[in-house]
């Protein structure tokens, strides 16, 4: 920077102060959207754009603005801290294995329903279950993590769960109890639940430990998922009586609402701070 020196820091000139202008703009346009970004200056219309986990801090010095500059940390930032979404286009391989493996299942579960049949209800859930598991694995290992994929991955659950829970029922009419629980524990609760992510610079619900260990624990944890959806299943499947499978969904979604009690704290408290 060019300029006189106020306690030994240089004030902008007229140039940098505009692009400083068009810089703080921008800025404050994305962190609407929660994540700080800062635009190099002289580029405010264009997409090159990097990234920092917090916001440089700046000072108005006899009008001009004196930014500091990014620490070693945030140059630095590691790869498991608070993730940041990115531009990326809609169409990739982990977003076309969701879509594959819901409407497979899907077309299988109904295939279920029409024909009660158990080997089709088991193919729809394991079609659900593989694809799921592949459709994050290959976001993780590409790259490809964003926040579109994720929204699109917590929609196409309930489509196959829906589907898949409607087959359970037709071959076990005695678990409408437990299924009813369940179908309102994922579909209303996990739903907010699972969304609530989009509240934080966060890529997706797998990375919600950056903002509450707990609840990351309780509800996207291996174990947890395994047990939200699957432990149900093996439940009506195996359970002479619906009272055990009830009694699981039941639980589930105490802890899907004690997470949104929690989740609702969490964003009151930011709404809140200064």
């Amino acid at each position: 920077m060019s300029g006189p020196k106020t306690d030994g820091r240089p004030v902008l000139n007229t140039n940098e102060r505009r692009d400083m202008t068009l810089w703080t703009i921008r800025a404050v346009h994305i962190g609407i959207h929660g994540a700080h970004r800062v635009c190099k200056p002289g580029s405010f219309l264009s997409k090159e754009v990097k990234y920092s986990p917090a916001p440089h801090s700046a000072k108005l010095i006899d009008g001009g603005a004196v930014i500091e500059p990014p620490s070693a940390s945030e140059k630095q930032a590691p790869k498991d801290r608070i993730r940041l979404a990115t531009e990326s286009p809609l169409v990739n391989v982990p977003n076309t294995i969701t879509i594959v493996r819901t409407v497979a299942a899907m077309i299988l579960a109904v295939l279920a329903v029409t024909e009660a049949g158990v080997a089709l209800a088991v193919a729809a859930y394991v079609v659900y279950w593989i694809g799921d598991i592949l459709d994050g694995l290959f976001a993780r290992l590409l790259d490809q993590e964003t926040r579109a994929g994720a929204v699109l991955d917590i929609v196409a659950d309930r489509g196959c769960t829906s589907m898949c829970a409607a087959a359970l029922l037709v071959l076990r009419p005695d678990m409408a109890l437990p299924l009813a629980i369940f179908l309102v524990q994922f579909m209303v609760l996990d739903c907010m639940l699972s969304l609530a992510f989009l509240y934080w610079p966060v890529v997706s619900p797998n990375y919600f430990y950056e903002i509450h260990r707990g609840v990351h624990r309780w509800n996207w944890s291996p174990p947890a998922k395994a047990l939200n959806t699957g432990g149900l299943v093996v439940l009506v499947l195996l359970s002479p009586s619906p009272l055990w499978p009830a009694a699981f969904a039941l639980a589930v979604a105490c802890v899907k609402a004690a997470s949104l009690v929690v989740v609702g704290r969490l964003r009151s408290a930011r709404l809140q701070a200064p």
